[in-house]
């Protein structure tokens, strides 16, 4: 198990997550301190290890993400009985791919891993052009709502190797009055 395994359940039903979990969220576990450390590196503060822990992160991050003609994304949790599902799951900045994504893009800057970063913002693509996962978002909040996802996406535009197709995705559009 790796070392951010708890002992209880993510949502208060031990049912879901019979002797814990591992949790991929960026608000909710091991990709806040990936963030964390890469936005240390990328600002020069470094202790021993550092890089050793973001690598272990991002190895298990691989190690968890589905891939198929939908994009990659990651479950929002791993248990003894296996990961919590890929599909129809909001695309959420706490729990979802696009923090996830942030997360990793950070971590790829930080490291100097250019192929990391494209492999980060080609998922988030991914998952903006998934009506599925976008039907998901019920309201305009920050943690599961409109607002989360897209400061996410703007965040990594910022920061992206290519930002226009995201830039495009956030930008105002005209409205017309019917």
């Amino acid at each position: 198990m790796p070392g951010w395994w708890v002992g209880h359940a993510p949502a208060g039903n031990p049912a879901t997550t019979p002797g814990g979990h591992a949790n991929a969220g960026l608000a909710h576990d091991i990709t806040g301190p990936l963030a964390l450390l890469a936005l240390a590196q990328r600002r020069g503060i470094i202790v021993e290890g550092q890089e050793l822990a973001m690598a272990r992160i991002l190895r298990w991050l691989d190690g968890i993400q589905h891939s198929d003609h939908h994009g990659t994304r990651w479950p929002r949790w791993i248990s003894t009985a296996g990961p919590a599902s890929t599909h129809g799951q909001a695309p959420s900045w706490c729990y979802g791919t696009p923090g996830i994504v942030r997360a990793q893009q950070l971590a790829a800057l930080a490291l100097a891993d250019e192929d990391r970063q494209r492999r980060a913002e080609r998922a988030l693509l991914s998952c903006l052009a998934d009506r599925q996962q976008l039907a998901q978002l019920k309201d305009r909040s920050l943690c599961h709502g409109v607002g989360g996802l897209i400061r996410t996406v703007q965040r990594v535009a910022a920061d992206a190797e290519t930002p226009e197709p995201l830039a495009d995705w956030v930008r105002p559009r005209p409205r017309t009055l019917p």
